[in-house]
């Protein structure tokens, strides 16, 4: 009786022990196949947000809006590379399922596209807007991405920020009536104001500093509406990284207009671009980050000014 009763508690252990393995074998495999599933969730939903971007870039206005509701609790990243022809950049979304965030995978790439936001932008939905970038020609649509339940509270901003706040009526933007917990973006404070981002705006110098409380906060440049967006609403890192790469296509289509200049005018059609051109291309070779474009940006006026004498146009 003792070795039958021995024989039968150890083929209930080994039974115990069969089943945990199998069960364990089970959950192992639900979780591979869950978190497969929800890798391709993700990268399905990273590919319709750039496929949105493409979308704003066949319009012809200067600026678009979008809202996108997701299914879930999401979180998007954003990898820049400022090497190579143009650079790159790879959006990577990542969901919230039962309290835990699917693993981090590849994202989508692009060399065209130029996105701005604060990581990680978490949030169940997202607000994407755009603006044209020209310098002075149009050189690319950048979009700004911001969720749709956080407010931004633009503190006296100056006239041409504000016709084109009330212009784009983006909810989430206010000028008035704030509540406690917004994001505070405060223009030329005169100091002792209570902001979260502080914006230079004049004709001198563009500057946007925040996160006042990191040791390497520092202030970033910018030039024109569409720069300034971009530096309010994305990390530095990004910022630069972004900048950097609008530059490297600024100048090759400063290389493309320069050869037009030099066309027409061997074919008596006088642009009086062709000086300007030469030093923005010589400028733009020795950019590396922000505080080089007021440096350019006396050489785009240039530009611009001779665009609108009449004569041939380039752009």
């Amino acid at each position: 009786m003792n070795k039958k009763g021995f024989e039968m508690a150890f083929s209930w252990i080994f039974a115990i022990i069969v089943g945990a393995f199998i069960l364990f074998l089970a959950i192992l495999m639900i979780t591979k196949v869950s978190d497969n599933q929800n890798y391709s969730n993700d990268l399905k939903g990273a590919k319709e947000i750039t496929v949105l971007a493409d979308n704003f870039e066949l319009g012809y206005e200067t600026s678009s809006i979008s809202t996108i509701k997701m299914p879930t609790n999401s979180r998007l990243y954003l990898n820049c590379d400022a090497n190579n022809l143009f650079g790159k950049q790879e959006l990577i979304l990542r969901s919230e399922l039962y309290d835990q965030w699917s693993e981090t995978g590849k994202g989508i790439k692009s060399e065209n596209k130029y996105f701005f936001l604060e990581e990680p932008l978490e949030s169940r939905g997202l607000i994407v807007f755009s603006r044209v970038f020209e310098f002075p020609f149009k050189v690319a649509t950048l979009s700004y991405f911001l969720p749709v339940d956080e407010e931004y509270c633009f503190i006296d901003p100056p006239s041409d920020v504000e016709r084109e706040l009330e212009k784009n009526n983006i909810t989430n933007f206010k000028m008035e009536a704030c509540s406690s917990k917004s994001t505070k973006i405060c223009f030329n404070p005169l100091g002792g104001e209570d902001c979260d981002t502080i914006v230079i705006f004049n004709s001198n110098e563009g500057t946007v500093q925040k996160n006042f409380e990191e040791v390497d906060s520092k202030k970033v440049y910018y030039e024109g509406l569409s720069l300034m967006f971009a530096a309010i609403l994305s990390d530095q890192e990004i910022y630069e990284c972004q900048l950097q790469r609008l530059m490297l296509r600024t100048n090759s289509l400063t290389e493309l207009y320069l050869g037009k200049a030099t066309y027409d005018q061997g074919n008596d059609c006088s642009t009086n671009q062709r000086n300007p051109l030469e030093q923005l291309n010589q400028e733009l070779s020795f950019f590396e980050d922000s505080s080089d474009l007021p440096n350019l940006a006396s050489t785009v006026e240039i530009l611009e000014s001779n665009s609108r004498g009449g004569g041939c146009q380039l752009w």
